[in-house]
Parts: C-alpha cells; sequence; structure tokens
C-alpha cells in the first residue's frame, strides 16, 4: 500500500466514525465552545452598525496609521530607522437572512516611508464566504479571496539585499462540510492556496529570482467530534496536504505531509474554557531534502478572571515551509500569553507575550539553523465614539539565531486613527 492509498484509507476510515449506528432521542448536549475574546466583544459594542441595504448590511472603515521603527530591515548591525504613513480603507457586506448567509470584503493599503521610499507599497485585498444551511445540523461553507501582500524584512527567506520588499500573490479557495448526529459531529473541509511571489532587484540592478518559491498548497482535514457531557468535547483530527512548487528548480521540495490529533475541550466553568491536544506530525519530500516527523502537541485556556479581564495561553506546533539553501523544512513550536483589560465601556488595554522557535531540518548538522523569536507587545484602543477609535502599540521582537548575521532586535510604535461609518 502506498503513501496516498494510506492517507484516503485514514480519511475514508475517519468519515465513517462519522455516522454513528444510532443516538439518543434526547436533544444532543451542547458542545464546548470559545468564548467571544473580550478585544471582540468592546469592538462589537463600541463600533457603527453600518448601513442596510435591502437584506445586506455595508459598513465602511477608514484607518490613518503613523508608525515609527528603529530597524527596518531586521539586520545585526547597521541599524536603519524610519516612520511610515497608511491609509487603508475597508468595505464589507454581510446578509441578514434568517437562513444561509454571503459576506465579502475589499481592503486595500497604502505606505509611503519619509527616508526609504524603496519600502513604499501597496497592497489589497478582497474575497467572499457563504453559507448554505441544508438543515439546522448540517452546513455547508465556501470561501474565496485574493491578497497582495508585502513580506517582512526579517523573514529568513527574504532577500534583505533587495531594493524593494517582495511582493506576495496570494490566492484562496475553500469550503467546508458540518454534519450533527445526535452528540456526534464531523467536520469535513478543503483549501487550495497558490502562491506566487514577485522577483526582485539590488540596487545595481541585480535579479533576486523569487519564482524558486511560487507553489500551490492543497489539504484536506477530517475532524470527528463526540460530546461526552454538556460543553465537554472530545475530538480526533485529521489532515493530509501536499505542496507542490512551480520551478523546475524547486521539484525536489514537493512534498506531502500528515497531521494527526486526539484532543478534549471544555468549558470548565462559564467563566474557564480549556483545549488540548497531541498527536504527530509528518512531512515527506521528494527529492533527497530529509523528511520531517515530530511529536504534535498543543492547546488554548481563556479565563474571564473578572467582567472587565480575560486572561490567555496558546500553545501551537506545526511544519513551515522554507527556501532556505540545505533546509528542507522547519518545525515551528509558538507559545503565546496574553491579558486583555477593559479599563472602561470605552477603553481597553492589552498585553502579550509571545516565544516562537524555528528548528530547521537540514542533512547536514553545519547547515541546521535554529531561529528564537521573542515578542513583547502592549497596546490600548479608545472608542471616542461609535465612529471613531484611537489605538496605540508597542511592539518588540528580537530573534536569536545560530545563523550568522541572523540576529536582531526591533522595537516599532503603531498610532492609528480609525473611522467606521
Amino acid at each position: 500500500m502506498n503513501k496516498n492509498t494510506r492517507l484516503l484509507a485514514c480519511t475514508a476510515l475517519l468519515a465513517s466514525l462519522a455516522i454513528p449506528a444510532g443516538f439518543a432521542a434526547e436533544a444532543p448536549a451542547k458542545a464546548a465552545i470559545a468564548p467571544i475574546t473580550l478585544a471582540k466583544e468592546t469592538t462589537k459594542q463600541n463600533t457603527a452598525a453600518g448601513r442596510q441595504y435591502g437584506s445586506f448590511v455595508v459598513k465602511s472603515k477608514l484607518d490613518a496609521t503613523t508608525q515609527s521603527t528603529d530597524n527596518l530591515y531586521a539586520t545585526e548591525s547597521n541599524r536603519d530607522s524610519d516612520t511610515s504613513l497608511r491609509l487603508s480603507p475597508t468595505v464589507t457586506a454581510a446578509s441578514k437572512w434568517n437562513k444561509h448567509a454571503l459576506n465579502s470584503f475589499a481592503t486595500a493599503e497604502m505606505e509611503r516611508n519619509l527616508d526609504n521610499t524603496d519600502d513604499d507599497a501597496q497592497t489589497y485585498a478582497f474575497g467572499a464566504d457563504g453559507r448554505y444551511d441544508i438543515s439546522r445540523t448540517n452546513k455547508l461553507r465556501a470561501y474565496g479571496n485574493y491578497r497582495k501582500t508585502a513580506e517582512d524584512r526579517g523573514q529568513p527567506e527574504s532577500f534583505n539585499s533587495s531594493a524593494k520588499p517582495t511582493l506576495i500573490h496570494t490566492a484562496v479557495a475553500g469550503g467546508s462540510w458540518n454534519m450533527r448526529m445526535g452528540q456526534t459531529e464531523t467536520r469535513l473541509s478543503t483549501q487550495v492556496k497558490d502562491i506566487d511571489f514577485e522577483n526582485g532587484y539590488t540596487s545595481n540592478g541585480s535579479l533576486r529570482n523569487n519564482n524558486l518559491r511560487d507553489r500551490v498548497e492543497s489539504e484536506g482535514t477530517v475532524q470527528v467530534l463526540q460530546t461526552l457531557a454538556p460543553r465537554q468535547t472530545a475530538y480526533v483530527k485529521l489532515t493530509t496536504d501536499h505542496r507542490n512548487y512551480d520551478a523546475s528548480e524547486s521539484v525536489a521540495r514537493n512534498n506531502s505531509g500528515l497531521a494527526t490529533a486526539i484532543g478534549f475541550s471544555s468549558n470548565w466553568t462559564p467563566t474557564l474554557y480549556s483545549d488540548v491536544y497531541v498527536g504527530t506530525l509528518n512531512r515527506d519530500y521528494s527529492g533527497n531534502l530529509e523528511d520531517v516527523s515530530n511529536l504534535n502537541y498543543g492547546g488554548s485556556l481563556i479565563w474571564d478572571a473578572t467582567q472587565a479581564t480575560q486572561l490567555s495561553l496558546n500553545l501551537d506546533r506545526s511544519i513551515e515551509e522554507t527556501t532556505l539553501s540545505n533546509s528542507s523544512g522547519f518545525l515551528q513550536t509558538s507559545f503565546t500569553v496574553g491579558g486583555q483589560h477593559k479599563l472602561t465601556d470605552r477603553m481597553l488595554l492589552e498585553a502579550y507575550g509571545i516565544f516562537r522557535s524555528a528548528d530547521y531540518n537540514s542533512n547536514t548538522a553545519a547547515a541546521a539553523r535554529d531561529d528564537e523569536y521573542y515578542t513583547a507587545q502592549l497596546g490600548g484602543t479608545y472608542f471616542v465614539s461609535q465612529n471613531l477609535n484611537l489605538k496605540g502599540q508597542y511592539l518588540h521582537t528580537t530573534r536569536n539565531s545560530n545563523a550568522t548575521g541572523g540576529d536582531y532586535a526591533r522595537n516599532t510604535v503603531t498610532l492609528t486613527a480609525g473611522l467606521t461609518f
């Protein structure tokens, strides 16, 4: 039995578990659900609802931002500071139907740097998603979006010597089918992502070939959830994916992955939610790059300490893509601790600490790269009115790396005024 056959067999087995032989006639117990974040709830309470046109509500937003950084190019030495001005309009439309749903959005951002004008960028995104309600317990969803973004200079794969930041075009399409029978819920989902990196040039006109990074990523997921008691849910999850590179020089990087997880989530009390899982991570490469295999684990904890304070923890693992020479991929482990506090009905404070490690897999120990990122984030939002909010954020990031010249530290201060109408 080859690898693809085994993956299909696993998927079929999980799907078969979703259809129980029978179930109790009484109303099913409610499954565990993560609470709404305090930031999202506060924003909703203090933001204009938009204008209704027929059966759709249209909301427009305009953000004006100034951002100052002391290390624009994320370099270990010869740090270059700069201040940028950004203007970002956004329009969303959401249906108000009793059954089914359809939403869409469009946004853009124009950035201008005061000193390093070569780093000016214009980015945008647009997309839509919809839900078709077959029944109260049987729903289909579909979505699609397109984004043009600018890659952060601190990415290891980014050419820091390029005169301009790397622009990335990403097209995504996907869908899901959620169905519930008694105490059992099954979630089937699929997604295809096409990623295209624009080529870059150095200040003297030399080509930086990013076509080697272009790829298509496709994945499918089966998740079966079993409600054991009110607000207590056990689940098993299986995800398979394929990553295929466009350039012939990068065919050796084509790979297939399999991630498994067994987990348990619970609303222990009305103010305490947790989710924990354990499983495996595997990725096989078609060329001579070394395969990656490791333990999969993670979880989250959300505690509403008071009506005005919410604390959270999150742990996550994944195998990420890289195009660094002699490296197949890297194992990313991230841990986040955060807090949100509503100082008044109109003022929200947030603080986060993030640790992230990136362990690059390589055929030779000398080529193995290990990065550690330490991030501290402090911020606040004041809702002047339903139509105006003011935001401030301080962000510090440090990267420690065993790669030559891979260390850097960066401080960033961001101020935003947002209009909603």
